[in-house]
This record gives structure tokens, C-alpha cells and sequence, in this order.
């Protein structure tokens, strides 16, 4: 599915590739660089304007840790390699942990332990970390709502400075805008 969308987004002159001695590797044209403000600006839109309230067949792990795994800020990592466990209070069998391998040079989404100490344990249900990664929650709500990191308290307090949370975390519902106080 992933190659048909690259051939769509090539064909549309929205994506260029370009193959090298590491294999393939695909840009932004000019084109896909004008149409990424009109994405953000819906994405922006869709963050403010739609419901917030997500059905349970609606929260989805596997996207919710590609995107934390997509997001990590490698210069904010420890120097030397850790393991984070995401553990999903609410879901069973092998979807119900995660683990990502950061390291500076590179950050690695794995189902298994990839052979590191868990250094960092989140446990949360899914909508708790979800709420948390799209900003409908502060990190400090989401501990309340039970959301539990588990680990030496450098790793702990230095968490939520490893990831840019969702790209648009920041963008309030509009409820919550027409409810806040307006200043002067």
C-alpha cells in the first residue's frame, strides 16, 4: 500500500525519488513543499473544529507508537542507548507492548525487547496516552488519569523532553478557545 501511495504522490508531482548507493530515497518537489502548508492548515482546522471524543475501535496503538517513534528528539537522548517500554493497560496479546530503542544515531519501533534493559516503562490505557500525544492532556493530567512511567527518576523527569509530541498537540478544540477568558 505504502509503494501505490509513492507512485501516486510521483505520478502527481507532489513526491520526487531519488535512488542513491542506501537504496531509494523520496523528497518533497517544490509542488509538495506548497501543498504541505495546505495539509497543516486542514490538519490545524481538523485539531480545532472535530470531536475530540474517539471511539474504542478508534484508538489505535500501532499508529499512536509510530508516531511517538517518528517524533523522538534525538539530540535530547542520553548518550548511551535505552529501551522504552509502552505497556497498553487495556489491550491483550501482543499489541499490548511496544518498545523503542532510542539511541542518538537512530530510534527503532520493535515488538520485542530488542536486547537492551528496559530502562523506561509507560503504562497507560489507550486513550489516556493518546489524550496525552495530541494535547488534550498536560503530562501532569494524564499521571491523574493513570498514566504511570516507571524507571530511575533521571529517565522519568527527562521523558517528555525525548519526543515532539503530535504535530498539532498545540492547536486548542475550539470549545476550549470560546470558553477561555479573553485578557484586557
Amino acid at each position: 500500500m505504502l509503494a501505490a501511495r509513492l507512485r501516486e504522490l510521483i505520478d502527481a508531482g507532489v513526491v520526487a525519488r531519488d535512488d542513491g548507493a542506501d537504496g531509494p530515497a523520496y523528497r518533497l518537489t517544490e509542488a509538495g513543499h506548497e501543498l504541505s502548508a495546505v495539509v497543516r492548515e486542514l490538519g490545524t482546522w481538523g485539531q480545532r473544529w472535530l470531536s475530540r471524543d474517539v471511539r474504542a475501535s478508534e484508538l489505535d496503538v500501532r499508529a499512536l507508537v509510530w508516531d511517538i517513534h517518528r517524533r523522538v528528539r534525538l539530540q535530547a537522548l542520553p548518550e548511551r542507548p535505552l529501551v522504552v517500554r509502552i505497556e497498553f493497560t487495556d489491550v491483550r496479546g501482543s499489541a499490548a507492548h511496544h518498545y523503542l530503542l532510542l539511541r542518538r544515531s537512530e530510534v527503532s519501533l520493535c515488538a520485542t525487547n530488542p536486547g537492551f534493559p528496559e530502562e523506561l516503562c509507560v503504562r497507560a490505557d489507550r486513550r489516556t496516552l493518546i489524550r496525552w500525544w495530541r494535547g488534550d492532556l498536560s503530562l501532569r493530567q494524564a499521571r491523574q488519569a493513570g498514566l504511570v512511567l516507571h524507571g530511575r527518576r533521571q529517565w522519568v523527569r527527562a521523558f517528555p523532553d525525548w519526543f515532539e509530541r503530535y504535530l498539532f498537540a498545540a492547536v486548542r478544540p475550539a470549545t476550549a478557545a470560546r470558553e477561555a477568558p479573553r485578557a484586557g
